[in-house]
């Protein structure tokens, strides 16, 4: 609640950290860095998300695993964030009737968390083979 009202006290947290998401691939890995290197790890979870965590946050991660309540991924300062962001970054084509509904499956609101505090932030991801 702290980071979505800006309101975090740094103070006492171990940075640098990784904020994520617990998936497979790149945040699993990231996941596994910041432990060997002693820096924070936070997997946040919006409501249904731990069945899409991989095997090893699941089994060596679970201990950063932050739950986040569906009311405070859909109340207002999420919501407010997310509409500022569509503002310049939905573009035209992108902008269908549905397209709030698309940014809700890619788990946007959860990631809002991810980068509010953040001084920095990396996106990493990966390519889909052909076909």
């Amino acid at each position: 609640e702290d980071i979505v009202y800006g309101k975090l006290d740094r103070t006492g947290l171990a940075l640098p950290m990784v904020l994520s998401g617990a998936c497979d691939g790149a945040d699993e890995t990231f996941g596994r860095m910041a432990i060997q290197h002693q820096h924070g790890l936070v997997h946040f979870l919006g409501p249904g998300d731990e069945e899409w965590a991989s095997q090893e946050a699941k089994n060596i991660q679970r201990c950063a695993f932050e739950h986040v309540p569906l009311e405070l991924l859909e109340g207002p300062v999420v919501s407010k964030a997310l509409e500022k962001a569509a503002e310049s970054r939905v573009l035209g084509g992108q902008r269908t009737p549905d397209w709030k509904q698309k940014v809700a499956e890619m788990a946007a609101r959860r990631n809002f968390l991810q980068v509010r505090e953040a001084d920095a932030v990396y996106v990493v991801g990966w390519r889909l083979e052909k076909g």
